[in-house]
């Protein structure tokens, strides 16, 4: 099964459980965009960068929650500027 076809709660458990990174999660998320992005146009701007390094940063982390790790979309319509 692949990470991005877990449910929230799954990849919260495995990422808790250490049987799943912050960083594969995030990989798998990546290469689905990648994937089905041309056909879809619904990304602006996909900030894989910085997204790696976060992830990358929690890898080693002990989970401070059960969204520790997971990776989002953040609709267009709200500002993240800064």
């Amino acid at each position: 099964m692949s990470a991005h076809t877990l449910s929230l709660a799954e990849a919260s458990c495995r990422i808790a459980a250490k049987t799943l990174s912050p960083s594969e999660l995030l990989d798998d998320c990546l290469a689905r965009i990648a994937e089905v992005e041309p056909r879809l146009n619904a990304c602006i701007r996909v900030m894989a960068d910085d997204a790696r390094a976060a992830a990358r940063a929690l890898d080693n982390e002990a989970p401070r929650g059960p969204l520790h790790g997971i990776p989002i979309g953040v609709k267009d319509i709200i500002d993240i500027a800064g």
